[in-house]
């Protein structure tokens, strides 16, 4: 949709590492992309938590660095 390609981006909410053994993904077919800017002086690693709760790595992103990954809301 052209008019959410210019809407200004919003950072994601964050939540505290204690609360990722409660968090599961859930289906969707409704596809999105994020993009993921770090802006840290550290080198950051993406993770997916998957529909079990379990953790799969995507990738580092290093300092600087920008990464848009295609997923589903």
């Amino acid at each position: 949709a052209p008019a959410l390609a210019n809407a200004p981006m919003q950072p994601a909410d964050e939540r505290p590492c204690s609360d990722a053994t409660r968090l599961r993904s859930k289906n969707s077919n409704q596809p999105a992309k994020l993009r993921f800017v770090n802006e840290s002086g550290a080198a950051l690693v993406i993770q997916w938590i998957d529909f079990n709760g379990a953790l799969k790595e995507y990738g580092v992103l290093q300092p600087g660095a920008e990464l848009t990954q295609e997923t589903f809301i």
